[in-house]
């Protein structure tokens, strides 16, 4: 079982605010692995301390944890869509077109203009 469909099982189990958190996770996993606690607590209009426990009933250990295990769990899901895959694709393709997705992806969230600027 993922860490999400945990985490999607949990839901009718937790404390109202700790939901909210879920939902929020489960719609939009991306945006954690960005996000300080800071942020998101503002985001989702939650305390700091709340995401702290809510971390911890979703067995982690703290924050970071809960952003490793989201991080686990969307580079699984991208492994499992590359062996889903077309099986005329040898797996040296598929490997290669996941790295080439992976560095796209990176190359997209990077902020070009704090680069020129870091660079100067």
């Amino acid at each position: 079982m993922t860490f999400l469909t945990d985490l999607q099982n949990r839901l009718p189990d937790l404390p109202q605010q700790e939901r909210k958190i879920a939902l929020f996770i489960l719609q939009d996993p991306q945006f954690i692995q960005s996000a300080n606690i800071n942020q998101l607590a503002s985001t989702i209009k939650v305390s700091n301390a709340t995401i702290t426990r809510f971390a911890r009933r979703v067995n982690c250990s703290s924050f970071t944890d809960l952003k490793v295990k989201l991080a686990a769990a969307a580079a699984s899901s991208q492994v499992n869509t590359i062996t889903n895959q077309d099986n005329s694709k040898t797996t040296a393709h598929q490997v290669y077109d996941f790295y080439n997705l992976v560095l796209s992806e990176t190359q997209n969230k990077l902020d070009l203009n704090c680069q020129i600027k870091c660079n100067s």
